[in-house]
């Protein structure tokens, strides 16, 4: 099942391949035995709704699931897959061992099970998890439990284009969607792989610099006293961090929020996974002071990524331009605005000819774990885990969509079920096989608990 849905070219920019991953789990859906319907809006990539509402209930639950994908990148980068995105390729561990193999699901016996990889884009993010939910509830609706739950499902066709109709999706359907609690099955889990769950994302903004210091081009032999607009550049970059990484813009932590001294407690144990984390990365070192734990620092400060740089082409020339796209990922109450006048002041100090322009924002989101529907939906899942639960405060990434539900007054948790070393939004995304059967199992218990009082 999981092999078909991936196979779908459902990349948000392509309407044709989002609809026709739509229909397939538009009939998914009602095959597993609720009722299902597409529901196109304002976007031209539906949502798919489906409900299980038996009468007499009075808990309900709605899962939020996106079967969209990111862009697949150039096809070369896809070894995995025969440079296929969209062509599943099973193998008998990560793509590029020495000794990995295709392999069918047939051979599939306790020891590759414990190895075995299914290479796709969106086979992790967000399809695997779609499809745990789906085997789940052919067998949770069979039992007695299924009678005390309302069970909905929203699943999203461009959250990988920001949601940006998610909230008109909201309004229009408004009491359809309600319920007490929404679960968000997105993101990786736990690099331990120990049950986790996140209580909001941080924010994103997006900035361009642009460094000018010519009409045009030249050659670098005649014309070598042209100022060099890529070492501008650099160099105006290079004043916004120090040899150690750590930012030096002022007031790029305005409006951060310290953590409370629980939250500081469960970030020091999260943080015994930074070993698997820096291991899986293949960096010697991270970046931050090395005296504050690492998910404290991943998620409790905000961060400046210089995500690409564009100057000049290859051979004898001096680039009069050169442009960087500049990401801060924002955390707990930072306003992107307040933000961008803190660069635009370093900027005009630094360097006053650079341009600098706001591209997109959006704010960070978190639920407080006291909220009543909120600790009762984390107690059914700490049921589900067997009583032990990591509970991060947000997501090292973004979800622009919580906000949109905090907004309509929705209570939500994230609830990760895929391996955190999956290569989500890179080449050769993929997913652990283990997890699957596992993610199918939890998925059931947790609608038992759930529909336990």
């Amino acid at each position: 099942m999981l092999s078909q849905l991936a196979a779908i070219p459902s990349n948000s920019k392509n309407a044709k391949g989002v609809k026709q991953a739509a229909d397939w789990l538009t009939s998914a859906f009602a095959a597993a035995g609720l009722k299902a319907r597409r529901i196109d809006i304002a976007s031209p990539n539906p949502l798919v709704y489906a409900e299980h509402v038996p009468e007499g209930a009075t808990r309900s639950v709605l899962f939020y699931l996106h079967y969209d994908t990111q862009p697949t990148g150039p096809a070369d980068d896809w070894a995995s897959t025969g440079g296929d995105p969209f062509k599943p390729r099973l193998l008998s561990g990560r793509f590029d061992e020495p000794e990995v193999r295709q392999i069918e699901i047939a051979d599939l016996d306790a020891t590759l099970m414990k190895t075995a990889r299914l290479y796709a884009r969106g086979v992790a993010d967000d399809k695997a998890p779609i499809v745990m939910h789906l085997q789940a509830l052919k067998r949770w609706l069979a039992g007695p439990q299924s009678k005390k739950l309302r069970v909905k499902y929203l699943l999203d066709g461009e959250e990988e284009a920001g949601s940006p109709n998610f909230a008109t999706g909201l309004r229009e359907l408004g009491e359809l969607l309600r319920a007490d609690l929404v679960v968000l099955c997105d993101g990786p889990m736990d690099a331990l792989g120990r049950p986790s769950v996140y209580l909001g994302t941080r924010g994103d903004m997006h900035m361009k610099l642009r460094v000018t210091t010519a009409e045009s081009s030249a050659h670098s032999g005649n014309y070598g006293l042209l100022p060099d607009a890529a070492g501008k550049l650099a160099s105006l970059l290079a004043t916004m961090k120090d040899p150690n990484g750590l930012v030096t813009v002022d007031g790029f932590e305005d409006g951060v929020v310290p953590p409370t001294a629980d939250e500081k407690a469960a970030m020091k144990v999260a943080s015994s996974a930074e070993a698997a984390i820096t291991e899986h990365l293949g960096a010697p070192q991270l970046v931050g002071d090395p005296g504050i734990p690492y998910f404290e620092r991943l998620l409790f400060h905000p961060t400046l990524i210089f995500n690409h740089v564009d100057a000049g082409r290859p051979g004898n020339q001096i680039p009069n331009t050169a442009e960087a796209l500049i990401e801060v990922r924002l955390v707990t109450a930072q306003d992107p605005q307040r933000i961008f006048e803190a660069f635009k002041r370093h900027v005009a100090k630094q360097m006053p000819e650079a341009e600098l322009t706001l591209l997109d924002e959006g704010r960070a989101a978190r639920m407080d774990p006291r909220d009543p529907a909120v600790a009762k939906g984390l107690a059914a899942i700490r049921s589900a885990a067997g009583g032990d639960l990591l509970v991060y405060p947000t997501l090292g990434g973004t979800l622009p969509l919580l906000h949109d539900l905090e907004t309509a007054g929705f209570k939500y948790i994230g609830l990760p079920l895929v391996n955190f070393d999956n290569n989500q939004h890179v080449a050769n995304e993929n997913l652990k096989v283990e997890v699957l059967p596992r993610g199918i199992l939890f998925v059931q218990r947790l609608l038992d608990a759930l529909a336990s009082p």
